[in-house]
C-alpha cells in the first residue's frame, strides 16, 4: 500500500475537523496580519512621522516674549529648533459660521450645551517643527507640509468626518470664507484634545485647521482689533515648542527659565497629545500577540489531542507498517503531514481573507487617535511568519503525537493491548448510574484533554465578550457613578494669576502641576483649607482627618505611581526643575485625579512661596501711585507738607527755612526713579497697610458655575467634561463590540463543534451498538451530543474571570497614561449576555451535529478497526 493514498482519505473521513481547524486558523491570520502586523506596521510609520516631520520635544509658556533674533541665537547656542505657535479658538455651528463672540470661552465645557456644533483652533502653521501632512498623503514618501493655499482651509480627519464637512464646503471665520480642501494631521495633535489636561478626545466638537500664513495674520489684526474695543484678554494664545539635537533639556530650560521668566513647561513624554498614539499602537500590538499566541497554542493542542487519538486508533495499523519494514520517522513524517495540511490550508485562506478585510478592519483599529496617513499593504514577511510559523507548530504537535505512540511496543501495537490508563479505570461496573451517566463521566473523565479543550474553547470566546462588556460597563459605572464619588463640587476653575484670601464663591485651593521624579508622568499638588467639597474617604471607605501638616495621595497616583502609605514621592519644578520630596500619610479614594492633598499652608511651606512677597505686591496693585508715594517719603523720612510749607516761605523769606528742613527739600530733589524702587522693594507689607498676610489660591472649587472673567481663566475642568470624555469612548467600544461578538461566537461554535465531532467519531462503534440494542436516535443524542453540559458552567464562570480580570490588567496598566483611573464592573445584565452568548453558541454546535448519530450505521459495532 502507498501512505499517500490515506491523506485524501482521512480528510474526506474527518472533513468538518479540517473546515474548523482551517476557520480557526484563518481568524488567527486574519488577527495577525489585519491587527497585529498591522499596528506594528503603523508604530513604525508613526516613528517615522515623529521624526521626520519634527514632533515637539516639549511645549512652554513665557512671561517675556522671546523675538525672532533671539530665537536664532538659542538655536545656533545650543543646537536646537525653537520656534513660536499661535492659534485662536473659534465657536462655529452647524452652517460652518462663526456664531456670537468669536471667543472660545473658558467656562463651557459642552459645545452643544453653548448652542454651537464644535470649536475650530485655527493655528499658525508650523515652518519647523510639528509639521503636517495630507491625509491623503503618506508620511514615510510625502513633503512635510509648511503652507496653506490662499482662500483655503485644511482640517484634521476627526472633526470634519465628525461634522461630516466636505471639500468645498465653505467656512466662514471673521466675515471671510475659507474653502475647505482636505483633511491633516499635525504630529502634535493625533490625539486632538482641547486642552492637555483632559483624558479622551471628542473629534466631533473640537479639532484643528489651517489657513494661509498672511490670512492667519488678518485673523489676528482682527482678534487684537476685538480685544481693544473689549479691553480683555487675548484671543491669541502662545506658546513655545521646542526640539532638542542633543541631550541637552535641563541646560536650555534654565538658560530659557532665567532669562525670559517660563510660566509653563510640559514635556512630550507627559503630553497626552504626543504620547496616546504611540501608547495605543504599543499596547494594540502586545494585546495582539497575545491572543494570537494563545489561539495558536490552542489550536496546536487541539490538533495534537485530535490527531493523537487518531493515531492511536490507527495503531494496529502502525504496527503492522513497521513490521513490513517502515520506520518510525518516516510514519511520523507521515502523519506530521496532516499538520501541514491544515496549516497551509487555513492560513491560505487568512492571507487571502487579510487581503480583503485589511481596509475595513484597520478603520476601526485605532479609533481614538487620528489616523495616521500611511499605506498598509501585507509585507512578504508577515506573510511567510502567517503561513510558517501556524504550519511547524501544527506539524510539530502532530509529529510528536506521532513519535509517542509509536514509542510502544510494535507487539502489543499490532495486538491493540495499548488502553490502559484512565479509561480502564472509569468502567464503573459496580456503579448504580445509569447508562447514560456512566457514559457522558467516561467521555469527560476518560478524555480529559479533549474535555480541558471544550472548558478553554467556550471560555475564550466567551472571555473576549466579557472583556468588552466590561470596559463598556465600567466606563458608564464612572460616568454614572465614580465621578461624583470624588466630591461634590462640579467644576475647578484655574485661575491664570495667583489671587490671596478666599474667593466670593468656592473654596481656595493653591494648585500646581509637578513632574514625578524618574518618572514620565505629571502630578497635582492641590493646598485645601478644608476637605468639604472632597469625598475625603480612603479606599475602605472609611471618613479621614484632615491634619495641615499631612499628604494625602490620591488612589489613582497610587496605582499609576505604585506608592503607599510611609512612602515617600519626589516631585520636581517643570520650570525651575527644583526637587521636593514628602512622605504620604492615607490615601483618598480619588480615581479621577493623580494629586496629593495637603493644606494650603503646608503648600505653601513645602514649595517656599514668600507670602510676604505675594501679599506686598497683591497691595501694590491695590494703591493709588499717590497713596505709594506717600509711604516711600515717609520711609524716607521726607514730609512733602513741610518741603511745600518751606519752599512758599522761601519764596519771601530764603532765611527762614531750616538746614535741617533745606537737607529734606535737597535728598527730595536728588531722589532718582531707581531710589523710588530700591525703597519700595524694601517696604514690607505691614508698612503697606497689609494687617493680615493672606494665603495665595490659583484655583477655584465649586459646586455651582462661578461667573469668572474669562480674561482671569487659564482653564474650567467640570466632571461633566471628564464625563462626557469616557461616555464618547464608550460609544465607540459599543462599535467595536458587535465585530468581537462575531469572533467570540466562530471560537465557541467551532470547538464545540470540532470536540463532539470527534466524540461522535470516536464512538462509532458505541453508538452503533446502542442502535442495534434499541435505542431511538433522540436517545443516542441526549447521550452522546449532551456529554458536555457539565462544562458549560465551568467555561461560563471562567469566561468572567478572564475578562474580568484582563480588563482590571489593562485599566491598571493605563491609570498614567489617561490620567484617570476605571474601576473594572461589570453589570448583571453584562453576565446573562455572556452567558447567553455561550449558551447560544454551544446549542448551535449541538444543532449542527443533530444528524451525526443518526447517520452512524448498525454494521459499525461488528466491524474491527481495519482499513
Amino acid at each position: 500500500m502507498t501512505l499517500k493514498k490515506r491523506y485524501l482519505r482521512n480528510i474526506k473521513n474527518n472533513l468538518s475537523f479540517y473546515i474548523c481547524v482551517c476557520i480557526l486558523t484563518t481568524l488567527v491570520v486574519v488577527l495577525y496580519l489585519d491587527f497585529a502586523a498591522a499596528a506594528v506596521k503603523i508604530g513604525g510609520d508613526l516613528d517615522v512621522f515623529y521624526d521626520r516631520f519634527k514632533v515637539e520635544n516639549a511645549q512652554f509658556t513665557v512671561e517675556d516674549e522671546i523675538s525672532e533674533e533671539d530665537i536664532e541665537k538659542l538655536e545656533k547656542k545650543y543646537d536646537i529648533l525653537l520656534e513660536k505657535q499661535r492659534y485662536i479658538d473659534y465657536k462655529v455651528d452647524k452652517d460652518n459660521t462663526v456664531i456670537g463672540d468669536k471667543k472660545s470661552d473658558k467656562n463651557v465645557v459642552n459645545a452643544k450645551d453653548d448652542g454651537y456644533e464644535y470649536e475650530l483652533r485655527i493655528m499658525s502653521v508650523p515652518k519647523k517643527i510639528n509639521l503636517f501632512v495630507m491625509a491623503d498623503g503618506d508620511v514615510i514618501t510625502s513633503k512635510p507640509g509648511t503652507e496653506v493655499d490662499k482662500g483655503k482651509i485644511i482640517i484634521n480627519t476627526g472633526l470634519a468626518k465628525g461634522n461630516n464637512i466636505a471639500k468645498g464646503d465653505m467656512i466662514t471665520l471673521a466675515d471671510n470664507k475659507f474653502e475647505y480642501s482636505g483633511e491633516f494631521e499635525r504630529t502634535d495633535y493625533l490625539f486632538p484634545i482641547k486642552d492637555t489636561s483632559d483624558t479622551f478626545a471628542l473629534k466631533s466638537e473640537f479639532g484643528i485647521g489651517m489657513i494661509s500664513d498672511e490670512e492667519f495674520e488678518e485673523l489676528v489684526e482682527d482678534a487684537l482689533d476685538s480685544d481693544k474695543e473689549s479691553e480683555g484678554d487675548s484671543d491669541i494664545k502662545e506658546y513655545y515648542v521646542i526640539r532638542y539635537n542633543k541631550d541637552n533639556e535641563s541646560e536650555v530650560r534654565k538658560a530659557i527659565n532665567k532669562e525670559y521668566s517660563m510660566l509653563s513647561y510640559l514635556k512630550a513624554e507627559t503630553n497626552t497629545r504626543t504620547n496616546i498614539p504611540k501608547t495605543e499602537i504599543e499596547e494594540t500590538s502586545n494585546m495582539m500577540n497575545i491572543v494570537i499566541l494563545i489561539l495558536v497554542i490552542f489550536i496546536s493542542i487541539i490538533i495534537s489531542v485530535v490527531i493523537g487519538r487518531k493515531i492511536k486508533n490507527d495503531r494496529r495499523q502502525i504496527g503492522v507498517l513497521i513490521a513490513l519494514g517502515y520506520r518510525k520517522n518516516e510514519l511520523s513524517m507521515h502523519y506530521a503531514m496532516y499538520g501541514i495540511i491544515l496549516g497551509l490550508l487555513g492560513t491560505g485562506m487568512g492571507v487571502i481573507l487579510s487581503l480583503l478585510l485589511s481596509d475595513k478592519l484597520l478603520s476601526n483599529l485605532f479609533y481614538k487617535i487620528e489616523p495616521i496617513p500611511t499605506a498598509y499593504s501585507i509585507s512578504i514577511s508577515n506573510m511567510l511568519i502567517a503561513i510558517l510559523v501556524p504550519t511547524g507548530l501544527y506539524t510539530f504537535s502532530v509529529y510528536r503525537s506521532a513519535r509517542k505512540v509509536m514509542k510502544t511496543d510494535v507487539i502489543t501495537m499490532i495486538s491493540g493491548r495499548s488502553h490502559g490508563g484512565v479509561a480502564s479505570k472509569l468502567r464503573m461496573k459496580k456503579s448504580r448510574l445509569s447508562v447514560k451517566t456512566k457514559f457522558k463521566l467516561r467521555q469527560i473523565f476518560g478524555k480529559p484533554g479533549r474535555s480541558i479543550i471544550v472548558v478553554i474553547g467556550l471560555a475564550f470566546g466567551g472571555m473576549l465578550y466579557a472583556f468588552c462588556l466590561s470596559c463598556i460597563d465600567s466606563m458608564d459605572a464612572y460616568v454614572k457613578h465614580t465621578v461624583d464619588q470624588i466630591g461634590t463640587f462640579n467644576y475647578e476653575y484655574f485661575l491664570k494669576t495667583p489671587e490671596l484670601g478666599e474667593p466670593e464663591k468656592g473654596n481656595a485651593i493653591l494648585g500646581v502641576s509637578y513632574e514625578v521624579k524618574g518618572r514620565e508622568d505629571i502630578l497635582m499638588l492641590l493646598g485645601i483649607d478644608s476637605p468639604d467639597m472632597i469625598n475625603f474617604k480612603d479606599t475602605d471607605g472609611n471618613e479621614l482627618d484632615f491634619e495641615e501638616d499631612h499628604y494625602y495621595i490620591t488612589s489613582m497616583a497610587s496605582l499609576a505611581f505604585n506608592t503607599e502609605v510611609g512612602d515617600e514621592i519626589t516631585i520636581v519644578d517643570p520650570i525651575t526643575l527644583d526637587e521636593y520630596t514628602v512622605k504620604i500619610t492615607d490615601i483618598v479614594k480619588n480615581d479621577s485625579q493623580a494629586a496629593i492633598y495637603c493644606s494650603r499652608r503646608n503648600a505653601v511651606e513645602l514649595l517656599d512661596i514668600d507670602i510676604e512677597e505675594y501679599n506686598k505686591l497683591s497691595r501694590l496693585d491695590e494703591m493709588s501711585e499717590d497713596d505709594i508715594m506717600d509711604i516711600v517719603y515717609d520711609k524716607l523720612d521726607i514730609d512733602m507738607d513741610k518741603i511745600e510749607e518751606a519752599a512758599a516761605k522761601m519764596e519771601t523769606d530764603p532765611t527762614s527755612v531750616d538746614s535741617e528742613t533745606l537737607d529734606m527739600m535737597e535728598r527730595a530733589k536728588d531722589l532718582t526713579e531707581d531710589d523710588i524702587k530700591d525703597t519700595i522693594e524694601g517696604l514690607t507689607a505691614e508698612e503697606l497697610g497689609v494687617s493680615e498676610l493672606k494665603l495665595p489660591y490659583n484655583v477655584i472649587m465649586s459646586e455651582e458655575q462661578v461667573d469668572i472673567d474669562s480674561d482671569k481663566l487659564v482653564k474650567t475642568i467640570s466632571k461633566q467634561s471628564l464625563a462626557d470624555q469616557i461616555n464618547e469612548v464608550k460609544t465607540s467600544m459599543e462599535d467595536l463590540v458587535g465585530v468581537i461578538n462575531i469572533f467570540a461566537i466562530i471560537i465557541c461554535v467551532v470547538v464545540v463543534y470540532m470536540m463532539v465531532n470527534v466524540l461522535i467519531t470516536e464512538s462509532t462503534p458505541s453508538v452503533s451498538m446502542l442502535k442495534v440494542l434499541g435505542y431511538r436516535n433522540r436517545e443516542i443524542n441526549s447521550m452522546v451530543l449532551n456529554v458536555y453540559h457539565f462544562l458549560v458552567p465551568i467555561a461560563i464562570v471562567l469566561s468572567f474571570l478572564l475578562g474580568f480580570f484582563g480588563t482590571k490588567g489593562v485599566f491598571n496598566a493605563n491609570v498614567s497614561v489617561y490620567k484617570t483611573y476605571l474601576a473594572t464592573c461589570i453589570y448583571p445584565i453584562s453576565i446573562v449576555k455572556m452567558t447567553i452568548l455561550v449558551l447560544v453558541s454551544y446549542i448551535l454546535s449541538l444543532l449542527l451535529l443533530r444528524g451525526k448519530a443518526g447517520k452512524v450505521d448498525l454494521v459499525e459495532s461488528l466491524k474491527d478497526n481495519r482499513e
